[in-house]
């Protein structure tokens, strides 16, 4: 299925080539100044066959020598010059399609950091990484080359059609008559270039993302021996592309002949009625010879017309699809006017009051998720949320720091809207722990202070300390310096959750999210962990989210979170005494602990 050519696609292309005016205007200038010095030489090779059929007829030699060495040496001064503006065209022609390409792909990348998660959840990233890259070359080149060309082929027609309508129009409508059917053929193949072009890309886009997960998976892969079904996968995907690829080159193919067969139309026309004009008197043998030479000028840039049609389709395509995302309105935004923020004044009392929440089902309705939820958090609160699994707490919690967005009046941070926040202060403040640990290719020095914009060695190792990670840095061959790899690769699935726990600590926040963020560290780790965040927190709010109840005990409050509602709340000692769910679920893993001769003590 083949998609309409977007209208907002042209416009934000002409959007980004507008934008390189002054580099587009100086390499059209140079262009036009190359094309006068070309044009200039058929004219200087039509003095010449004056010169030697005035001579041929007078019966004359000597004095006209001199004039054809003169003619002819203005032309080689000519090449030169031409050649000198030839490369300046290039220079700031194609210096305007890198810049094309360096502002559309941080706009798009810096337009992908303001999109929730949510989006990310539906979008693959191998898709995502096909437009930065394949779709961003795709305005490159028509930025450069094909900027070049269809400046280059206007100013040639220019620079050519105008000395062969003063010598002869009639013989110039003759030799131009067959741009007729290249408009109607560029017209027509067009139209099919941008539908194969779309495509192509976006075959290539869904290549690239079967690679990534592939590559992101391949673990799993091999454990579940799956290499020959997950490579017969790619390999029709490849197929896929490869076809539409071909597609897309035999329209192309096919617009190459049918221009330059225009030229030669073109060319017998003169060739015929030219020479016919020359043995009947009417048309000098220069004149002949400069039309010819003129026309020669023109088949380059007539040929070159399916080239520049197919990077333009191919560059629209590609705006069009970079217009699929940068069209994407950002479901967190800033708030309009908010009010001067005191950070001194956040102390992390949190109040949720009657949230409903839904996230979107993809088939244009939603899912409820949570329902009139309601609750308050003193400052300096320690509180423990637990509920079975698809309960609603991570989507909770993650409301907090305003990650997905949020209906007003709901959550409060120390008595306001956290809508009313600047995103930067609300999220600076609240060192959001997540569920899955995420680690940067960087050293873990870096990796533990990136929330801050200069971190101190000393603030980086008493994050890790917090966290249980001291012992661990200690042995790794390059202590703070060494590299995790991407996405931590070299870490251990626990070392990964404990280096993440760090990066939140080294922001000394007000209030401390924790997203079930322990489920990969031992239970002796997870104790050691949460004895060191009580001290480390101080007067600082934290709401722990985890399946694991055991070591919680001494938290202020929990809160039980069942089916999207508040089902139970109050301390444990009280919980317990309720003998609801989360006495149950206490008493089950308490025997379990038991059972399996680790006894020990609850704290």
């Amino acid at each position: 299925m083949h998609k309409a050519p977007d209208p907002h696609g042209s416009t934000r292309l002409l959007g980004y080539l507008r934008a390189q005016w002054r580099d587009y205007a100086l390499g059209v200038l140079a262009l036009l100044l190359t094309n006068i010095c070309t044009a200039g030489i058929p004219y200087l090779t039509k003095r010449i066959f004056d010169v030697l059929q005035t001579a041929e007829d007078l019966g004359a030699v000597g004095g006209e020598v001199r004039s054809i060495s003169l003619f002819a040496l203005g032309m080689v001064g000519l090449a030169v010059l031409m050649a000198g503006f030839r490369v300046v065209s290039r220079i700031f022609i194609f210096n305007g399609g890198r810049l094309v390409e360096y502002e559309a792909r941080n706009e798009l990348y810096g337009h992908l950091q303001r999109l929730s998660p949510s989006f990310f959840g539906r979008m693959p990233v191998g898709d995502l990484v096909s437009r930065l890259t394949n779709d961003i070359t795709a305005l490159r080149l028509l930025g450069g080359p094909g900027v070049l060309n269809i400046a280059n082929t206007a100013i040639v027609y220019l620079t050519a059609v105008t000395p062969m309508i003063l010598i002869s129009p009639t013989l110039t409508a003759m030799a131009l008559a067959p741009l007729v059917l290249v408009y109607i053929s560029t017209r027509i193949v067009g139209r099919q270039i941008y539908a194969r072009s779309y495509e192509t890309q976006e075959q290539l886009s869904r290549l690239s993302a079967l690679a990534n997960e592939s590559i992101t998976g391949i673990q799993v892969l091999q454990a579940y021996t799956r290499e020959a079904a997950r490579q017969e996968r790619f390999t029709e995907a490849s197929d896929a592309y490869r076809q539409s690829y071909l597609r897309w080159l035999l329209l192309r193919s096919v617009l190459l002949p049918i221009l330059a067969g225009m030229g030669g139309l073109g060319t017998l026309a003169i060739v015929y009625f030219g020479g016919r004009g020359v043995i009947s008197g009417t048309l000098t043998l220069g004149d002949f010879v400069a039309v010819m030479g003129y026309l020669a000028m023109l088949m380059w840039p007539t040929v070159a017309l399916g080239w520049m049609v197919s990077l333009w389709q191919r560059g629209r395509a590609a705006a069009d699809r970079l217009g699929e995302i940068l069209g994407t309105t950002p479901e967190v935004t800033e708030p309009v006017d908010p009010a001067p923020v005191d950070v001194s004044s956040l102390h992390g009392a949190v109040s949720v009051e009657g949230l409903d929440f839904a996230w979107p089902d993809g088939a244009g309705g939603t899912v409820e998720v949570l329902h009139d939820v309601s609750f308050n958090i003193r400052p300096g609160e320690h509180v423990l949320l637990v509920g079975p699994s698809g309960a609603g707490k991570s989507t909770l919690v993650s409301l907090l720091p305003r990650l997905s967005e949020l209906p007003g009046g709901a959550v409060f941070l120390d008595g306001r809207d956290v809508r009313d926040y600047p995103l930067e202060v609300l999220r600076r403040h609240i060192a959001f722990v997540p569920q899955e640990p995420f680690l940067f290719s960087m050293s873990i020095a870096d990796n533990i202070g990136f929330g801050l914009d200069q971190p101190e060695q000393r603030a980086v190792e008493e994050a890790a300390r917090l966290a249980a990670l001291t012992s661990d840095v200690a042995r790794f061959p390059q202590a703070w310096d060494t590299m995790v790899g991407e996405r931590g690769v070299t870490l251990s699935g626990g070392q990964r959750q404990r280096m993440t726990i760090a990066r939140a600590a080294v922001l000394n926040p007000c209030l401390w999210v924790f997203d079930d963020c322990l489920s990969s560290v031992d239970a002796a780790t997870e104790q050691q962990i949460i004895a060191g965040l009580r001290t480390v927190t101080g007067e600082s709010t934290a709401i722990f989210v985890t399946h694991r109840l055991l070591g919680f005990e001494g938290v202020d409050r929990v809160f039980v979170l069942r089916e999207g509602r508040i089902t139970e709340s109050g301390t444990h000692g009280e919980l317990m005494k309720a003998g609801g769910w989360y006495a149950a679920l206490y008493r089950r893993q308490r025997l379990d602990r038991d059972l399996s001769g680790h006894p020990g003590e609850v704290a």
